[in-house]
């Protein structure tokens, strides 16, 4: 659903704080090879409508992956996730042909591979859509 693509990368982009830490960027489903870190990737994994009397919901899952390559602790990471909860946990998003109910944080997960940590924070976003 490209729209809550669209409002994602709205929100990063009004969020200071948190595009002022992660100074890799934030992208779409994939980064460009050679990104700088920190940097970070949010993905739509699954939508679902829920049909009911008067509405049709989309409940979709977006995951966000935010990698830091500090290899002595992961303070750093532990600092841009808060930022990213700050920026889009139970924030409001503003998703075109839809009426934002919310979006919450479901799983966070903690990893490193090769000397690179990672995040992975899923979230469920609830929208309505607009009838004509």
């Amino acid at each position: 659903m490209q729209q809550v693509s669209k409002a994602i990368i709205a929100r990063y982009t009004a969020e200071a704080l948190f595009k002022a830490a992660l100074t890799g960027g934030l992208y779409d489903t994939e980064s460009p090879q050679g990104t700088d870190y920190p940097y970070g990737v949010f993905q739509l994994i699954s939508e679902t409508d829920e049909h009911t009397f008067t509405d049709i919901k989309e409940n979709c899952m977006v995951q966000f992956k935010i990698y830091s390559d500090v290899s002595d602790s992961s303070i750093e990471l532990d600092l841009l996730l808060k930022k990213l909860l700050v920026a889009f946990n139970y924030c409001t998003l503003t998703v075109d042909d839809y009426t934002f109910l919310k979006m919450t944080k479901e799983n966070i997960i903690k990893n490193k591979v090769d000397g690179i940590w990672e995040y992975l924070v899923l979230f469920r976003v609830m929208l309505v859509i607009d009838r004509v």
